[in-house]
């Protein structure tokens, strides 16, 4: 229908009654098909849709994304991958102009854009959205009924959810197709009636979503929300006025080079060549001849602009009760529920404010801004690594082989095997970095003088004097920790990691192995430690003097225990009867699988790469994040590219992992510009997956070196989710598991009779056991997502949200809470709309889990500990009787694995139950603290802050035999 094109703008004025409807189909194509007599009904509440498609083909789950080939370019074979087609995804942010207020988010509302509308059958229509002149009402075209139906009067809505919160949201036909990111819907009317919209872009949702919880902030304290809009910047304005001022002349301008200055001065992140650009486009704007000079307006609109990040600035206004500044309970409530802090007190948000807070006046009243908000976004407090690893907090008084120890391959090498250079430097290099065991090649020298090289090269001598001197002096510059030997090549080691991973996981749980690089290395490269690792492996030696990925996952492996040079190995490695392969791609007995939610938000000041002029200045960034592990652990995502802007991108994406072995898997996040020739690399920061800290954070990025890159971050978002069930973790139209369709652990065959039957007697524990878990996890799933909220969501939001949402429902209905005994319960107070009524009885029957784990988890796990301890003693006499029962060979070995298995399945599922226990404790916890902070509990409730324990003891129930061999 050549003739009956869309108007580039997205409106028609006027459409004939007889206009075919357009319905895209949840593939992004379009089916277009007469309105039938039911069709025609249920529009009458929408209108008629014009012709048209979707332009969000950049989202399309089909579309195949390159990626980095020079990180993970060999399989698991070795073999090196075949090059794969490169594409680039262009996006842009929906308006030339920054964001920087809610004046700008609303402008953009004023002006309009087209979003698709979704209705309760999932069928997707294209509408024009804006919002009035006046900001009293939200309208949309085109529609055949009468224009006063379509619109939303702003003081209607109740609320604005951000994602896939809804059934129709969630359902098939958009649940997969959609990015997150792009959904919100508009809760409106006294029967919460919802508006699913889908967005073009993350960017443009947040516009909306952020400029319509403005307005109704601001109706809340003003019934004229436009001047209360205007009023919020008020305390920003007047603190760079005044800065503006005592920095100025008395005429009352600043030159370029003192408006450089000063923007430096207030923002150290703002780079000298942005504001250099933006004076040039400003002048150009002018066109006055003012060149290079700026009123306080200018300076103040021009600050703004450049300095305020659109994605901190839409996070503040979440949770900002007056929209452009946090008060002390808002900031309390973004610490406890998005950075996972616990116990959090006002006057720790104060010293937050005083510490970050630029303006006088926000840190007399106890607010916090937007520019205080972002430097704590960047502080040391908001890293992504958790400072508890940042010093020795592993038991160091295990065997020996019980850690993974930092080890340097030829240390005295700068460069390569055969003439490279060696130097005492390589020494103090490798010791500065917490490197526990060195290797010196000493040879006869001159004068009965010993010397180190690489013998029978071209490489330099150095004197062994030297050498030991030096470590003398840096022995323990890094570390006052600990060593010992037995040396596999590493082609050996590899080999006994794929033929025997069993019998080399054993072996390395009583005897030390130091793996170092095969000789035919002469390049001084590196191979991969994870391998090595997986196997128990203890001294996994590397070039030190050689960057790249391997050095990465080296040092960001040793990060944690205070970067002393030895890790604890995982338990399951250390366990004398404990089942493990190290080529496992199953789930871990008794090991519960967790799930890593990561958002990349954005970049910041991305250089250009070293050594690449074939695209000028222009950088493409884009984000890879890895996972290294256990081969079932090993995954890599990456982001769209976003074109020409490596100063402040936006990624706006978000990415799972599952993660069955979280105590050895590492993740690595890689930023690389996208070039059709090659991938050229920015930068990278790799981590232990449980040196992770969950919340709003920010990675200071390396170089390939491993130095610091001043001022270049990735803003990300980290959740951790237990894995529910035995399926694959997908959030789809319900969370109900029912008994029959759980996965219980079972016990296996021995194939002696009386063994058997001693592990038999553990089958009904277990059942209990994986019940009570599993039903704490389905009512916890079931409560959040009855508050529309996603599972990485923690039970603070939940209160917070509930007890929000009802505030504004209506002055009839509040929400009472009170101790029941331990345990909090919620109730209502007036006539509840059924939504609500949902989320009380869910809550209800989290509580009712929560405490049946408290009150029955001792008891299973005395059971499991029986069970254990009879099977325990069949374990000394194991092979006699295996070979009574006439088991030889390959099935004497078998027989010794599954009661390995076995005894490992008792005490991780009796450790899970443990867990579990404190989870539920942590819950109640949570519910309290939350009431206590969202005004929900108040008087004496308000101090009881105890956590409930089981009847019959205080204390952790005793552990299970075997913790280590």
């Amino acid at each position: 229908m050549a003739d009956e094109e869309e108007n580039t703008n997205g409106i028609e004025s006027a459409m004939d009654d007889k206009t075919e409807d357009v319905f895209l189909n949840g593939d992004n194509t379009v089916r277009d098909d007469n309105v039938c007599e039911d069709d025609e009904e249920e529009d009458e509440e929408d209108e008629r849709v014009e012709n048209g498609t979707c332009n969000l083909d950049t989202y399309s789950s089909d579309q195949v994304l390159p990626r980095r080939s020079s990180l993970m370019n060999r399989d698991k074979d070795g073999n090196r991958r075949p090059n794969r087609k490169k594409t680039v995804s262009f996006s842009s942010m929906p308006t030339e102009k920054k964001i920087a207020t809610a004046q700008d988010c609303l402008a953009y509302m004023q002006t309009g854009s087209e979003l698709i509308k979704v209705r309760s059958n999932s069928r997707q229509y294209h509408r024009f959205f804006s919002l009035s002149g006046d900001v009293q009402e939200i309208r949309w075209q085109p529609t055949s009924k009468k224009p006063h139906k379509a619109r939303i009067a702003v003081s209607s809505i109740k609320e604005v959810r951000q994602g896939k919160t809804t059934e129709a949201l969630r359902s098939k036909e958009i649940i997969g197709v959609y990015p997150d990111e792009c959904a919100f819907s508009i809760i409106f009317g006294e029967e919460f009636e919802a508006m699913d919209l889908i967005a073009s872009t993350p960017d443009e949702a947040n516009i909306w979503t952020t400029g319509l919880t403005c307005l109704l902030n601001a109706n809340s304290r003003s019934s004229n929300s436009s001047s209360s809009i205007g009023d919020m910047q008020r305390m920003r304005d007047s603190w760079l006025l005044e800065l503006f001022q005592s920095a100025s002349p008395a005429e009352g301008t600043l030159e370029e080079e003192r408006v450089v200055s000063l923007m430096r001065k207030i923002n150290t992140t703002i780079t000298p060549s942005v504001i250099c650009q933006k004076l040039k486009e400003l002048e150009i704007k002018r066109g006055d001849g003012k060149r290079g000079r700026l009123s306080s307006e200018e300076f103040i609109s021009l600050f703004k602009e450049i300095s305020t990040r659109p994605e901190i600035y839409f996070l503040l206004v979440r949770y900002a009760s007056n929209a452009d500044y946090m008060s002390t309970d808002d900031l309390l409530l973004f610490l406890e529920a998005e950075q996972g802090m616990q116990r959090v007190t006002k006057d720790k948000c104060l010293e937050i404010i005083n510490k970050f807070e630029p303006s006088t006046e926000g840190r007399r009243k106890g607010q916090l801004g937007i520019d205080g908000f972002t430097s704590y976004l960047l502080s040391e407090e908001c890293e992504l690594f958790d400072q508890e690893h940042s010093r020795v907090c592993q038991d160091m008084s295990q065997p020996l082989s019980h850690y993974f120890i930092a080890s340097s391959h030829n240390t005295y090498l700068l460069e390569d095997q055969l003439k490279g250079p060696s130097s005492v430097d390589g020494y103090i290099r490798a010791l500065k970095k917490g490197c526990r065991c060195l290797e010196l090649d000493v040879w006869d020298g001159p004068n009965e003088e010993p010397i180190i090289y690489h013998g029978h090269t071209l490489t330099s001598k150095i004197s062994f004097r030297a050498a030991v001197e030096a470590i003398n002096q840096y022995a323990f510059f890094a570390s006052e920790e600990v060593l010992g030997d037995q040396l596999f090549q590493w082609s050996q080691a590899l080999k006994l990691a794929m033929s025997f991973p069993e019998e080399f996981v054993n072996h390395n749980k009583k005897f030390l192995s130091r793996i170092y690089p095969n000789g035919m290395r002469i390049d001084s490269s590196n191979y991969n430690p994870q391998d090595l690792w997986n196997c128990g492996c203890h001294m996994v030696a590397l070039n030190f003097q050689t960057a790249g990925l391997m050095m990465d996952l080296y040092h960001g492996w040793f990060q944690k225990n205070g970067g002393c040079g030895y890790t604890l190995k995982p338990a399951i490695m250390r366990e004398e009867i404990a089942y493990f392969s190290a080529n496992t791609r199953d789930v871990i007995p008794g090991i519960s699988p967790q799930i890593l939610h990561v958002k990349i938000i954005s970049g910041q000041n991305f250089p250009k790469p070293k050594g690449s002029a074939a695209k000028g200045d222009v950088t493409d960034p884009y984000v890879t994040i890895e996972v290294f592990g256990i081969p079932s652990d090993c995954a890599e995502e990456r982001t769209k590219t976003v074109p020409h802007n490596g100063y402040n991108p936006i990624f706006d994406e978000s990415f799972e992992f599952q993660i069955n072995l979280p105590e050895l898997a590492l993740v690595r996040f890689a930023i690389l510009d996208d070039d059709y020739i090659g991938d050229e690399f920015i930068g990278q920061y790799t981590i232990p997956f449980e040196c992770m800290q969950t919340g709003y954070r920010h990675i200071q990025l390396l170089s390939n070196t491993g130095s610091v890159m001043e001022n270049c971050t990735l803003f990300i978002h980290v959740a951790i989710t237990n894995k529910r069930g035995g399926g694959v973790n997908k959030r789809g139209l319900s969370v109900k598991k029912t008994r029959r369709s759980r996965d219980y652990t079972s016990m296996k065959s021995v194939g002696v009779k009386s063994i058997d039957e001693t592990f038999k007697m553990a089958i009904q524990p277990l059942r209990e056991g994986t019940d009570l878990r599993d039903n704490v996890q389905l009512s916890l799933a079931t409560f959040k997502d009855s508050c529309c909220l996603a599972p990485i969501a923690n039970l603070k939001q939940c209160i917070r949200l509930l007890s929000s949402r009802i505030a504004n429902s209506g002055e009839s209905v509040s929400l009472s809470y009170s101790m029941r005994g331990d345990y909090p319960y919620i109730e209502a107070q007036g006539t509840l709309p059924e939504i609500f009524k949902k989320s009380l009885s869910s809550f209800e029957e989290l509580i009712n889990e929560c405490r049946s784990m408290i009150q029955n988890a001792d008891t299973v796990y005395e059971k499991l500990l029986h069970c254990q301890r009879a099977g325990l003693e069949w374990h000394e006499e194991l092979e006699n009787f295996c070979q009574q029962a006439g088991l030889k060979g390959r099935k004497l070995v078998k027989a010794a694995e599954n009661f390995a298995w076995n005894i490992r399945v008792l005490k991780g599922q009796a450790d899970l139950l443990v867990q579990a226990k404190k989870d539920c404790q942590e819950y109640i916890r949570q519910i309290k603290e939350a009431a206590v902070s969202t005004g929900l509990a108040k008087g004496e409730v308000a101090g009881q802050t105890d956590v409930p324990s089981s009847p019959t003891s205080d204390e952790d129930p005793p552990a299970l035999l075997l913790e280590e061999s």
